[in-house]
């Protein structure tokens, strides 16, 4: 049980990112690494 005035809620955060470059430099790969793990 959680003590008085701590919050037990779960919070989620969106970021939106734009990657620019030239193509086939691995910008998709760069953004699935981080999104998948």
């Amino acid at each position: 049980m959680p003590a008085e005035g701590m919050s037990t809620e779960i919070k989620e955060y969106v970021f939106k990112i734009t990657i620019l470059g030239q193509s086939a430099v691995g910008k998709t790969s760069l953004i699935n690494q981080f999104t998948e793990g």
